[in-house]
């Protein structure tokens, strides 16, 4: 349960050093939310227990948001905590939706 507590207050706190009011931000963070969420669902299913499940989906999502800020003419660092507030929002929420 600490770990839990943990997480969520890391979590809290970056959550306001990035500017969503920025339509760019929200598409990081919906996108990167989406591919946590089925990546982990994905892994669950397949039988990762919960913790390496969480793990790959994060990891998987934040390759793929770096790989995609590496495709542009500028990296923004704004973007990947973007990603990255969005893959453990959807890892969260995958924690209470079961299928």
């Amino acid at each position: 349960m600490f770990k839990i507590v943990l997480v969520i207050l890391i979590f809290s706190s970056q959550v306001s050093a990035v500017d969503f009011t920025e339509h760019d931000k929200r598409q990081h963070f919906g996108v990167s939310g989406a591919i946590s969420f089925a990546s982990y669902k994905i892994l669950r299913y397949n039988g990762m227990n919960k913790v390496d499940s969480a793990v790959g989906a994060f990891l998987g999502t934040l390759i793929v948001g770096a790989l995609k800020e590496a495709s542009d003419d500028y990296v923004d660092r704004e973007d990947l905590k973007a990603d990255a507030i969005g893959a453990v929002s959807g890892i969260l929420f995958s924690w209470g939706v079961e299928f």
